[in-house]
């Protein structure tokens, strides 16, 4: 929503797109010194997807993941979030699409998946 956008889009911003290349390709959209999104392959959809700091300042950007506070210390050391570990899930949800992850008690998202 417009909201939303204002929110990750400052009106007096300083947008930048950085382009990382080599063997594959890589993509960040900065906002004020700050990335704000990945861009991880520029041909397939759905593939920008919000930082943290973006979730921070904008937390309904994507459907929720709820998991457990006591996975919580796994799934921010690298590991796969996985069923028997999450609380709720977003209605809005969608096989294929990101998802921010939220623990249980916590307003701000851990991870994005």
């Amino acid at each position: 929503d417009e909201m939303g956008l204002n929110q990750l889009f400052p009106a007096k911003a300083d947008i930048a797109v950085r382009k990382f290349g080599g063997g594959s390709y890589l993509t960040f959209i900065t906002v004020d010194t700050c990335v704000a999104f990945v861009q991880v392959d520029p041909e397939a959809p759905n593939a920008t997807y919000p930082t943290l700091t973006s979730l921070w300042r904008c937390p309904e950007a994507l459907a929720t993941v709820t998991i457990a506070p006591p996975v919580s210390k796994f799934v921010i050391n690298g590991a796969d979030v996985m069923a028997p570990g999450i609380l709720a899930v977003d209605d809005s949800a969608q096989v294929g699409n990101f998802v921010s992850i939220f623990v249980a008690g916590n307003p701000s998202a851990v991870g994005v998946g």
